[in-house]
């Protein structure tokens, strides 16, 4: 089988893991902050089939952050550092191909990073009043 079906099988994963953690906080699957989340997800899972192991690093990332256990967030950087690392030296592509696709991940990683905080704090200030 073709390397990026594991990828894929591994996204599904990965959304699973987000509609349950997005279950345990009390959201439904018909928000639009539901949506979006699944919608950047699907969008990392495409952007990874090139990048082998960053969905996987970013599961981990995301299980350990949502039950704030450090050891697991630290083995989820070191993997994320380690896939990103092994990418970049794998000789069977061009240095401007690696490098526009780290571009585009992180690029991918940044928007997602400031649209959550977007969506979070929009929540938080409607909690607080």
């Amino acid at each position: 089988m073709p390397p990026w079906i594991g990828e894929l099988l591994i996204g599904a994963v990965v959304l699973y893991v987000t509609w349950s953690i997005l279950k345990r906080y009390g959201h439904k699957i018909t928000d639009s902050f539901t949506m979006s989340i699944f919608i950047a997800t699907m969008i990392l899972t495409a952007i990874s089939i090139e990048v082998y192991g960053i969905i996987t690093s970013i599961l981990i990332l995301l299980l350990g952050f949502s039950n704030s256990n450090r050891i697991l967030m630290g083995l989820g950087i070191i993997s994320l550092l380690f896939s990103i690392s092994s990418y970049y030296y794998f000789l069977d592509i061009t240095l401007l191909e690696k490098a526009g696709t780290l571009l585009v991940l992180g690029i991918a990683l940044l928007i997602l990073y400031w649209t959550l905080k977007h969506f979070l704090l929009v929540d938080k200030e409607v909690e607080n009043g």
